[in-house]
C-alpha cells in the first residue's frame, strides 16, 4: 500500500497557534528545508497524531498537543491518497474531540472512522499514555522522528526491532521510490501472517498456538495413560504374589484328600436339603388347596348374591337414561346448527379481511408511488447541485497562498520602488511651441514632457545639445527592469496578469468555497433518508435507488381508490358477528356438553351394571366347577404326600449312615 500526503492543515497545535496549511505536496520525495524551531518536527508529530493517535484520548502524549498554557483543542486535517484512492481525515482533541474520515465510500465518524483508519492504515489501537510505535503498524516501522534513528533501546529489545534499525538505514532510498511500492506489500502481507488490524493473533501464529494447545493434550492424556499403566503394573504383581501363595497351599497333598472328603460331604448335605424343601412344598400346596376351595365358598355365595344386585342396577340405569335420550338429541340438533352459522360467519370475516388486506396493499402501494416520484423530484434536484459543487470545488482549489500573495505585493513594491528611483534620477524636457527642425537621437520630436534617463543628443537647427543624466540612473533602470521581470515571472507561473488578479481570484476561490459549503448543505437536505423505500441518507444512496428504479408505469396505477374506512368497518362488523357466533357455538357446545356429561354416568353406570351381571354370572359358574374340581382332587394330592414321605424317610436313613 501506497500513502502520499497531498495537503496538511493544522489549528492550535503545540506552537502552531494560528491556523497553518502546508498543501502542493506532489509524487515522490517532498522535502521540507526551514530554520531550527520552526515547527517541521511539530508538523510531524502532527501527522502521527492524525493517523495513529485516537481521537477521545486523554492521556499525557494527548495533552501535549495543546499550546502551553492555553485551554484550546488541537485540530489537525490531512488530505492524502492510499490505495490509489483520495481520503480526508479531520481530527480534534481533548475538548469536543471529533473526528471524521471521508474517503469513496462516504463519510464516517466517531468510532467508525478510527475503525477504518486503522484498517486502511494496519495499525491497532493504542493504549499507552506515551504513545507506543508498536502499535503502528507496519507503517510504523518506515517512521523516522527527529533524532530517533540512532537511539540506544534496552537489550530485551534489540531482536525485536532489528528490522525497523534496518528500514531506518534505507529509508532514504525507499520513500516514494519504486523500493517503496516493493518493500510495503511484502511488510503488509507479513504482518498479516502474525496479527489482525485490530493487533489480535491470527494466521501462523494462531495456528501455532492451536497445535501447542492440541500437543499440550495430547501429553496431558499420555501422562494419566502411564500413570494407569504404572497401576496396572502394581496390581499385576500383588497378583502374581497372591497366586504363589495359593500355589504354594495346592501343592499340599494333606490339604487336597480334606477337600476331596469335605466336597463329599456337601453334596450329601444339598440332597438333604432339597428333599426337605420339596415336602415343605407339598404341605404347603395342600394347605394353600384347603384355603382355596374355602375362599371358593364365600366367593360363590357373594357372587350369586351379585348377581341379583346387578340386574336390579342395570333395571335402574335404564330407566334414568330413556328420559335424557330426547333432551340430548335436541341440544345436539341446536349445536350443528351453531356450529353451520359459526363457519359462515369465519368464511364472511375471511373474505372481508382478505378484502381489506388487499386494500392496504394498494394503498401502500400507491404510497411507495408517491415517496418514489418524490426521490426522482429530489434527484432531479441532486444534479444540479453536484454541477454546482464540482464547479464550486474546482474554483476554490485555484486559491492562491497568503505566501505567495506576499511574495507578489513583495515584488510590486520592489518595482513601484525601482520606478521611483529612476524617476528622480531622470531628467525631464518640455518641448513647446514650434518643434519642426527639433530632433531626438535622430528622431522629429513632438511637443511635450519627455523624461530622459540615458545619454540624448537634439538636433536644433545647426546645432546639438547633449544631455547626460546621473551615472547611477542605468543601474536604476537595471533594478527596475529586473524587478519588473521578477514580477511578470511569478504573475505567469500562477496564471494571473497582476497582483490585484491574485487577490480578486483569491477572494473568487474564497466565495466559491463557502458557496460548495452551503451546496453541500442543499445536498444533504435534498437526500434525507427515506425509511420505506430502504434509502440512506446521502447522494449516493438517492442516485443509486433512482438508477435501480424501471420506466414501467405501476400495474395499479388504474384502480379505484379503495374505501379503507367502509372496509374497515365491514370487518369490524364481520369480527363482531364471529364473536356472536362463537358464543353461540360455544353456548350449545356448553349444554351440549352438561347433557353428555350427565348421560356419560348413566351410561357408565348401565355398562357397569351390564359387565357385572355378565361378571357375576361367569364367576359364579366358575366357582362352583372349581369348588367341585378341587374337591374330587384333594385324593390324589394325598397319595402323592404318602409316597413322597417314604421316599423321604428312606433318603434319610441313607444319609445318615453315610455320614456315620
Amino acid at each position: 500500500m501506497s500513502l502520499k500526503i497531498r495537503r496538511v492543515a493544522l489549528t492550535n497545535f503545540r506552537k502552531f497557534r494560528d491556523p497553518f496549511v502546508l498543501d502542493g505536496l506532489t509524487d515522490g520525495l517532498n522535502v521540507i528545508i526551514e530554520p531550527n524551531e520552526t515547527g517541521k518536527s511539530t508538523l510531524l508529530e502532527a501527522m502521527r497524531a492524525a493517523f495513529f493517535i485516537r481521537h477521545n484520548t486523554a492521556n499525557r502524549l494527548a495533552r501535549s498537543y495543546a499550546p502551553h498554557g492555553e485551554a484550546v483543542a488541537p485540530q489537525i486535517e490531512i488530505d492524502f491518497e492510499a490505495r490509489g484512492e483520495d481520503w480526508h481525515v479531520s481530527k480534534r482533541f481533548l475538548k469536543s474531540a471529533s473526528v471524521e474520515v471521508r474517503g469513496p465510500n462516504g463519510r464516517a465518524q466517531g468510532e467508525d472512522a478510527e475503525a477504518q483508519l486503522q484498517a486502511l492504515l494496519g495499525a491497532r489501537r493504542d493504549t499507552s499514555q506515551a504513545g507506543d510505535a508498536a502499535a503502528h503498524g507496519a507503517l510504523g516501522l518506515l517512521w523516522v522522528g527527529q533524532a530517533q534513528a540512532l537511539d540506544v533501546t534496552p537489550p530485551g529489545e534489540i531482536v525485536r526491532d532489528s528490522v525497523r534499525a534496518t528500514l531506518e538505514a534505507e529509508v532514504g532510498t525507499i520513500m516514494g521510490g519504486a523500493a517503496y511500492q516493493r518493500v510495503r506489500p511484502r511488510i503488509d502481507s507479513q504482518f498479516a501472517d502474525y496479527w489482525t488490524n485490530t493487533g489480535r493473533p491470527s494466521g501462523r501464529q494462531s495456528a501455532a498456538r492451536t497445535e501447542q494447545e492440541a500437543l499440550e493434550r495430547v501429553a496431558t492424556e499420555a501422562a494419566a495413560r502411564l500413570a494407569a499403566l504404572e497401576q496396572g503394573f502394581a496390581d499385576l504383581e500383588a497378583a502374581r504374589a497372591r497366586l504363589k501363595l495359593l500355589d504354594r497351599d495346592l501343592a499340599d497333598t494333606t490339604d487336597a484328600e480334606r477337600r476331596k472328603a469335605l466336597v463329599g460331604q456337601i453334596d450329601v448335605a444339598r440332597s438333604a436339603a432339597q428333599l426337605r424343601d420339596t415336602r415343605r412344598a407339598e404341605q404347603g400346596r395342600l394347605a394353600d388347596q384347603v384355603k382355596g376351595l374355602q375362599d371358593l365358598t364365600v366367593r360363590l355365595a357373594e357372587a350369586r348374591k351379585a348377581v341379583s344386585d346387578t340386574a336390579a342396577a342395570l333395571a335402574s340405569a335404564r330407566d334414568k337414561r330413556s328420559g335424557l335420550e330426547e333432551e340430548l338429541a335436541g341440544t345436539r340438533e341446536r349445536a350443528g346448527t351453531a356450529r353451520d352459522r359459526l363457519a359462515m360467519a369465519r368464511d364472511t370475516r375471511r373474505a372481508a379481511h382478505a378484502a381489506l388486506d388487499a386494500a392496504t396493499r394498494l394503498v401502500a402501494a400507491r404510497t411507495r408511488q408517491a415517496e418514489i416520484a418524490r426521490a426522482r423530484q429530489r434527484h432531479a434536484e441532486l444534479l444540479p447541485l453536484e454541477a454546482e459543487l464540482t464547479a464550486a470545488r474546482a474554483l476554490g482549489a485555484t486559491v492562491i497562498a497568503a505566501s505567495v500573495i506576499k511574495a507578489l505585493e513583495d515584488r510590486e513594491r520592489v518595482v513601484d520602488k525601482a520606478r521611483a528611483a529612476v524617476e528622480a534620477g531622470a531628467t525631464r524636457v518640455e518641448f513647446a511651441g514650434d518643434v519642426s527642425g527639433v530632433e531626438i537621437d535622430g528622431i522629429p520630436a513632438t511637443p511635450g514632457d519627455r523624461t530622459l534617463s540615458r545619454e540624448t543628443r537634439i538636433r536644433l537647427g545647426g546645432a546639438e545639445v547633449i544631455i547626460r543624466p546621473p551615472a547611477g540612473l542605468q543601474s536604476a533602470e537595471t533594478t527596475l527592469a529586473n524587478a519588473r521581470d521578477d514580477l511578470a515571472a511569478t504573475l505567469a507561473d500562477h496564471g494571473v496578469a497582476s497582483v490585484a488578479d491574485a487577490r480578486a481570484r483569491n477572494e473568487a476561490a474564497r466565495d466559491a468555497v463557502a458557496n460548495g459549503r452551503t451546496i453541500e448543505a442543499r445536498i444533504v437536505a435534498v437526500t434525507p433518508a427515506v425509511p420505506s423505500l430502504g434509502i440512506a441518507a446521502g447522494a449516493s444512496a438517492v442516485k443509486s435507488f433512482v438508477a435501480g428504479l424501471s420506466e414501467r408505469a405501476d400495474a395499479e396505477a388504474g384502480q379505484e381508490e379503495p374505501d379503507l374506512a367502509a372496509l374497515t368497518v365491514a370487518a369490524a362488523d364481520t369480527d363482531s358477528a364471529l364473536a356472536r357466533a362463537e358464543g353461540t357455538d360455544e353456548t350449545a357446545a356448553a349444554q351440549l356438553r352438561e347433557l353428555e356429561a350427565r348421560n356419560a354416568p348413566l351410561m357408565v353406570q348401565a355398562a357397569g351394571a351390564e359387565r357385572d351381571a355378565v361378571n357375576a354370572v361367569a364367576q359364579a359358574r366358575g366357582a362352583g366347577s372349581q369348588a367341585r374340581g378341587r374337591a374330587a382332587g384333594r385324593g390324589a394330592v394325598g397319595g402323592t404326600a404318602a409316597r413322597s414321605r417314604g421316599i423321604g424317610s428312606s433318603a434319610g436313613c441313607r444319609t445318615g449312615s453315610e455320614r456315620t
